[in-house]
């Protein structure tokens, strides 16, 4: 049985560039540029499957931004396909940043047993010995404790995470 990968978010696809399939893809800051030069293939979530992506050329493009042309996406009307989607690599140990594994979870919705979808995991906050999710609420960050405790699952292939929240904890962030 093949081991299923963690999928890491390391950017968006903003728009198109040119006729040839160009896309302009927003890195997050901290992934570093460098990480695009290998061969792997990135992965973009296409009908609920992540679907691998090999990249024929890449060049920067401003801060944080990278102008990306995919293997046999090469004409303007593929690549139109690919905006608005959000890009990800297999996540390594040697790509966790400071916050260390639950970066993967960037990106993902967070989902409540009794108050139902929160919002979007904006990051990790990294407070030693008890690491937080920030998700935005109603136009509000709230911060939720990362304990096991309080995970019921984590769906990689829908980017969700479902928690059980204690009673009051949002009551904290939300007025």
């Amino acid at each position: 049985m093949k081991q299923a990968h963690h999928l890491r978010q390391i950017g968006d696809v903003l728009k198109t560039f040119g006729t040839n399939g160009e896309l302009i893809v927003k890195i997050r800051e901290d992934i570093p540029q460098t990480i695009l030069k290998n061969r792997e293939p990135v992965f973009i979530y296409m009908d609920g499957l992540s679907v691998p992506f090999y990249m024929k050329a890449v060049e920067p493009k401003g801060v944080n931004k990278l102008v990306v042309v995919f293997e046999d996406m090469e004409t303007e009307t593929l690549a139109t396909e690919l905006i608005g989607k959000q890009v990800y690599m297999v996540s390594k140990k040697s790509d966790i940043q400071p916050n260390g594994e639950f970066d993967v979870l960037i990106g993902f919705v967070a989902i409540d047993e009794r108050h139902g979808e929160l919002g979007m995991v904006k990051e990790i906050m990294d407070i030693p010995g008890n690491p937080c999710l920030v998700v935005n609420k109603q136009e509000q960050e709230v911060i939720i404790p990362l304990n096991e405790d309080l995970i019921i699952s984590i769906d990689t292939q829908k980017q969700q995470i479902h928690l059980d929240i204690p009673d009051g904890l949002l009551d904290l962030f939300l007025e």
